[in-house]
């Protein structure tokens, strides 16, 4: 039957079916092409979307470490505040200490020098007590004046160590209470 077909016809035949085969080929390289591009697409948006995640959470761990030492630094803080007051409650104590053994000192000097200038045997007896107050008549003339000098010198000696001591502690206070409102203004902004 293909003999009956004339040649050129036949020709024109396996032209049409190698244009038709040239056509699918075409056509299926292209669809290989477009597939294979596909998927070269979608495995740079699964690399993106992977890179995205491991940043997003690389973030959120560099945050929590931030947050974490944040904590640390603010419990810190709050431990070096509360030593801080505690210290300086203790040196308030001590300065009130020091305080009242500076009044008694210098009330002792003030008897001391009065019952230096009473007569042997005569008691300068004020109403503090201390070692004014012991009968004068116990420790008689030279003994009780070189006591009573010496017990002089010694306060006089002591009272300035005693207000270098309150002049001290009021600057450390101080210093204290700086420290204490930058803290208060640092937490303040850490918030």
């Amino acid at each position: 039957m293909i003999s009956l077909i004339p040649p050129q016809f036949r020709l024109l035949a396996a032209g049409i079916l190698l244009a038709t085969a040239a056509a699918a080929g075409f056509a299926g390289g292209y669809k290989l092409r477009a597939l294979q591009a596909d998927a070269a697409v979608a495995k740079l948006k699964q690399d993106h979307a992977e890179q995205v995640t491991k940043a997003v959470q690389a973030g959120q761990e560099r945050l929590q470490a931030v947050l974490d030492e944040e904590r640390t630094l603010r419990a810190t803080a709050e431990r070096i505040a509360h030593e801080a007051r505690q210290r300086t409650a203790q040196a308030q104590a001590v300065a009130a200490d020091l305080a009242g053994q500076s009044d008694r000192l210098r009330d002792d000097i003030r008897r001391y020098s009065a019952a230096r200038a009473c007569p042997t045997g005569a008691a300068a007896a004020p109403a503090g007590g201390g070692l004014a107050s012991t009968p004068a008549s116990l420790v008689q003339g030279d003994v009780r004046d070189k006591l009573l000098d010496e017990a002089a010198e010694a306060l006089r000696e002591l009272a300035p160590a005693l207000d270098a001591a309150r002049a001290s502690h009021a600057a450390c206070a101080q210093l204290y209470g700086e420290a204490e409102r930058r803290l208060k203004q640092m937490a303040g902004g850490m918030n």
